[in-house]
């Protein structure tokens, strides 16, 4: 079942403010890098693996769908490997929200997230994704949103090609959307966090 901690992250809205027009600067777009950092971490079950996004105190994470099993995978957090059940489950959306087992006491910096954003056309994100052969650590990509959601799709497409699970930031490094496809070498698509409030809260108990 799905717990109200995941629920209470999503509606943690931010300021609203207007996101620039302009690219980000390397300065801004350092600083939602190292605000975020730790807060993406590597997800994988049998399925597959990629990253996902810290929504709680209690290392709750969101993640693709495709890097979890039906009901668990597994996650690095706080530098070891655990395991994780997976609580909520959105095939269409594509996105996971796994519970992994923690101390009692144990705690974790959750992102900053906006629900709230207004993501229009030409908006700049700040994107993660995990290293690969060529990285040795993750790293920070500016990129636009090409495409708002439509009637029936529900998905803004940017042209940060992200692995699914990768979040995407706005320029003061608050979590606004999380990518569930890459677009061959040119984009992503991505479900944006205030669609992620509607859905999740819908699956929370009464």
């Amino acid at each position: 079942m799905l717990t109200f901690g995941w629920v209470a992250v999503v509606l943690a809205i931010g300021t609203g403010a207007e996101v620039p027009a302009r690219r980000p600067s390397n300065a801004a777009l350092r600083k939602a890098f190292e605000r975020n950092r730790d807060t993406v971490v590597e997800v994988w079950s049998s399925r597959g693996r990629g990253v996902g996004v810290i929504v709680g105190d209690a290392g709750q994470i969101a993640t693709s769908v495709e890097h979890v099993d039906l009901s668990a995978a597994t996650v690095r957090l706080g530098g070891r490997e655990r395991a994780a059940r997976v609580t909520f489950a959105d095939a269409r959306l594509k996105i996971a929200l796994l519970e992994p087992d923690v101390d009692p006491h144990e705690r974790h910096v959750p992102v900053a997230v906006d629900a709230g954003a207004r993501l229009s056309r030409g908006t700049w994100l700040v994107g993660i994704d995990r290293p690969s052969a060529k990285r040795a650590a993750p790293t920070p990509f500016a990129g636009r949103i090409l495409r708002t959601p439509r009637v029936g799709d529900p998905f803004v497409v940017t042209d940060l090609p992200l692995g699914p699970g990768s979040p995407l930031f706005d320029a003061r490094g608050r979590l606004v959307a999380i990518a569930v496809e890459r677009i061959g070498r040119i984009g992503s698509r991505a479900v944006v966090v205030s669609r992620l409030q509607i859905q999740v809260a819908g699956a929370a108990p009464p």
